[in-house]
């Protein structure tokens, strides 16, 4: 706020909003098809466990939750490391990435440390997609369904 940077450094930013929504939107059907068929296909009773309630109860909430986080992790956590790994090269990036992602996954470890390595490997993939994109829209938007269909099969 003090040093006036402009909002799209924070990933805050309308341009490329339908390409990125549209890219996010894929991504998360793929990553949802692809976690109640790993579900599925392990047995995990996703009938028995599905609560259709949660969306309906903390949905608005969480989608207003998991927009801050991304702002934070993000737009802010992930731009201040680019400055201080620097943001040239693949190594640079994902480097910073990698440490903002560890940092998010381990704010989660109260869901257990099963909960950490599945969001470590989850935030590197939002990472690599902001780092790709820089903007804030698609990865919240990822991170809002496939959260939400976490919760609503039970696995958090």
């Amino acid at each position: 706020w003090r040093a006036k940077y402009p909002l799209h450094v924070f990933g805050l930013t309308t341009r490329g909003i339908g390409t990125d929504l549209r890219r996010a939107s894929l991504i998360t059907v793929a990553l949802v098809a692809l976690i109640l068929g790993g579900l599925w296909a392990t047995g995990y009773p996703i009938a028995g466990k599905f609560r259709p309630d949660y969306f309906l109860r903390y949905g608005p909430l969480y989608a207003l939750h998991s927009a801050l986080q991304e702002f934070m992790v993000r737009g802010v956590l992930l731009g201040v490391l680019l400055t201080i790994f620097g943001d040239q090269t693949f190594r640079q990036r994902q480097g910073a990435n990698f440490v903002a992602s560890l940092m998010f996954s381990l704010v989660h470890i109260h869901f257990g440390v099963a909960a950490v390595v599945v969001t470590f490997a989850f935030s590197l993939l939002l990472g690599s997609y902001y780092l790709v994109s820089r903007s804030l829209a698609g990865v919240a938007l990822i991170h809002v369904v496939v959260g939400l269909v976490a919760f609503m099969v039970g696995l958090l």
